[in-house]
Parts: structure tokens; sequence; C-alpha cells
């Protein structure tokens, strides 16, 4: 009996997520993220932005209320106006509100830029990108901020997972780039950076978090 609960507590461990499914908590964690807003960037960087995310929210467990009902719930029941490249960050009341009206645990709200400029190196011209990051996180139950990143920078240059830290979680190879034009492949590689920067605390701390047995 002994070994199988050290067997236990062990695989926990390496896990490294405390708020998986247990006794007390037998349903695992759901998020909601708020339709993400695209200033500019090419449509393959859009895309790939989304995906991460979802690869990163999955990777820590948490089961992904879709988007299309979200977007319903914000636009039709709540009475506000879809996010456009103008928007700003939503209120945290109003992404407050939404998180209760989906019975999630989390909200996450996420505002990305680019600036994707030809510089010269060497002989010839190169492309350069950074990728600038607003998010928001908030815990529903709490009614807690608990992420407020602003103009977090990511650049096409990081070679560094920047999750690495951050129970475990590596995924710069799940990216590939896709067709879209030569500032694609740059933007993808600037958006996946500053979103890996943005969430990471946020990750980290939930990889700690441990069930006292």
């Amino acid at each position: 009996m002994k070994y199988v609960i050290a067997c236990t507590v062990g695989l926990l461990l390496v896990m490294g997520f405390g708020f998986q499914a247990s006794a007390d908590n037998p349903q695992p964690q759901t998020v909601v993220v708020y339709p993400m807003i695209f200033v500019n960037g090419t449509d393959g960087a859009h895309d790939i932005s989304v995906k991460y995310l979802h690869s990163i929210l999955t990777k820590t467990y948490l089961v992904q209320i879709p988007e299309d009902k979200a977007t319903f719930t914000w636009v039709k029941v709540m009475h506000n106006d879809p996010p456009t490249p103008k928007s700003g960050m939503p209120p945290n009341k109003e992404l407050l509100k939404l998180g209760v009206k989906l019975n999630a645990d989390w909200v996450i709200a996420v505002r990305e830029r680019w600036h994707t400029r030809s510089i010269w190196v060497g002989f010839g011209p190169k492309t350069k990108s950074d990728c600038y990051v607003d998010m928001k996180i908030i815990h529903v139950r709490n009614a807690e901020i608990v992420r407020d990143a602003k103009n977090i920078d990511g650049n096409d240059t990081a070679r560094d997972d920047p999750l690495k830290d951050a129970g475990a979680i590596l995924l710069t190879p799940f990216i590939t780039t896709v067709s879209g034009g030569p500032k694609t492949p740059h933007e993808q590689k600037a958006a996946v950076n500053a979103i890996g920067k943005a969430i990471s605390p946020w990750v980290k701390t939930m990889s700690q978090t441990k069930k006292i047995e």
C-alpha cells in the first residue's frame, strides 16, 4: 500500500499540475478565451496565435469552452460589441460576467499587435518582427485578476521556449510555418514568444499548486 501511495504521489509531482481531477474536484477546470484581438499581422500569424494558446491550455489540462459559444454569449446574451482590430482590452467586470455566465473557472483575454519591418543586415535586407501582447487572466470563483500583462514583447529571433520553466511545458516544436507571404513565419515566431512570455508566470503558478493529502 505504501508503495502504491508513493507511486501515485510521484506521478502527480512529475505531471506537476495540482489542479487536475481529484477526489475533491472530480471535474477538470474550464477556461473560456475571449475572442483574441489582432491589431494587425498576417492571417497565418493570427492562426498560429490561436492554436498556440489553445495548446498551452490543453497542456495544463483545462477544458476549453468553444469560441463560438463565448462569442455568442458576449454579443447576444451580454449585448456587447464583438471585438475588432480597434478594440481595447475588455473591462474586467465584463470578463468576469462572461465567466460566470459560462460557468467557467478561468477567463483569458489576449490582444496582439505586430511591428514587422525590413532592416539591412550585412549585404541585404532582412525581415524583423516583434509582437506585443496584452493579457488578462481572471479567476472566476474568486473574482480575481491573477494576471494583467501589458506590452509583453516577443521577437522572431528568440530561441528558447518561454515556457521551459513553467511546469515543463515545451511547445515551440509545435509551431510550423504556414503559407502567407514572407512576413508570416517571422510574425508567427514573434507571437509564440510573446504569448509564451505573457502566460508563463500563470502556468508556473498553476503547475506548483498541489493538493494537500
